[in-house]
């Protein structure tokens, strides 16, 4: 069920990203859709690590893929580190693709925030980090 609630929240913020360039496709509102998707991560999230999940800081990082798509560079970023820490927290956590995905997703934050170079850092943890994992 979590893991269904953040695909949920993580789509959701995904379209309302690109619905902003496309009015009145559909009749939920961007802000409505990125308001549901925050709630679903929360719940997602506490579910997580009520079961003491690895994947519970894929909450985190659909919190920050949220806010980059409202171009909150600064806040995404926070999710993302987060995702990673929560991540940390278990062996298996730290061996999840998902951990390799926030890598991914703060490599984008910094890229569209302008900060090429500091994102190099970041995508090359990600690239390594998924090779592991395979």
């Amino acid at each position: 069920y979590a893991e269904a609630l953040l695909l949920y929240a993580n789509t959701a913020a995904r379209v309302a990203k690109h619905r902003q360039t496309q009015a009145g496709w559909m009749k939920v509102s961007s802000a409505e859709m990125l308001d549901m998707a925050r709630r679903n991560a929360d719940e997602a999230g506490k579910i997580l690590k009520q079961l003491d999940h690895p994947n519970a800081g894929n909450a985190y990082r659909v919190k920050g893929v949220i806010e980059l798509s409202q171009k909150d560079f600064q806040q995404a970023r926070k999710y993302f580190v987060m995702a990673l820490q929560e991540f940390s927290k278990s062996e298996e956590g730290c061996k999840t693709v998902w951990r390799a995905v926030s890598f991914w997703s703060m490599h984008v934050a910094l890229l569209e925030a302008g900060k090429k170079e500091e994102s190099l850092l970041w995508l090359k943890q990600a690239i390594i980090l998924h090779t592991e994992i395979e």
